[in-house]
């Protein structure tokens, strides 16, 4: 996205470089919110169960297949304009493509497959505290002390809650066979 502003996918202007100040919570925001979490539950789920006969790297090509598709399809549809992107856009995208997108996704489905859901989808906790607080330097959303409190209980409890179940299970079974070499 080119230095100033832009429109999302819905149409509405927004500011895309340095402070995202201006972006304020809204009811449709906080509906798609909701919606995100419960697909991402599914999602965990539906992984987990797709895993049982899957590889990592088999499955984590199908759903970046389909995932590609399912966005660029309504983007081609809708004929959003999304260039030219600048030198500091293609570094974010690099950076979201192999951070979260590749390496975040093969951990979490080869975690999926050797600890138990309960204890996969509670370890994704912390990363709402991490993106809190990398929101405060690189967008210059101020963290309160509200969210700041909130964070360490979230983190104190997980910690607390993975330390737990880990020194009392026994030794996990994974879901799959290696594969013979």
């Amino acid at each position: 996205m080119a230095e100033g502003g832009g429109a999302d996918g819905w149409g509405r202007s927004r500011n895309v470089s340095g402070s995202n100040r201006s972006v304020r919570p809204s009811a449709i925001g906080l509906l798609f919110s909701v919606l995100c979490i419960c697909a991402f539950a599914g999602y965990m789920l539906s992984s987990r169960q797709a895993r049982r006969t899957l590889g990592t790297w088999n499955y984590l090509t199908g759903v970046m297949v389909w995932a590609s598709v399912t966005v660029a399809v309504p983007a081609l549809i809708q004929g959003l304009d999304y260039g030219p992107f600048d030198r500091n856009d293609w570094l974010w995208l690099l950076c979201m493509l192999v951070g979260p997108g590749l390496i975040g996704h093969v951990l979490m489905n080869y975690a999926i497959t050797e600890l138990p859901m309960n204890l996969t989808s509670l370890q994704m906790l912390p990363s709402t505290v991490l993106s809190i607080g990398v929101a405060w330097p690189v967008h210059g959303e101020h963290v309160t002390l509200g969210q700041a409190l909130g964070g360490a209980v979230t983190l104190t409890a997980v910690g607390l809650i993975v330390w737990r179940q880990a020194s009392n299970a026994p030794k996990a079974v994974p879901l799959m066979d290696a594969p013979e070499a």
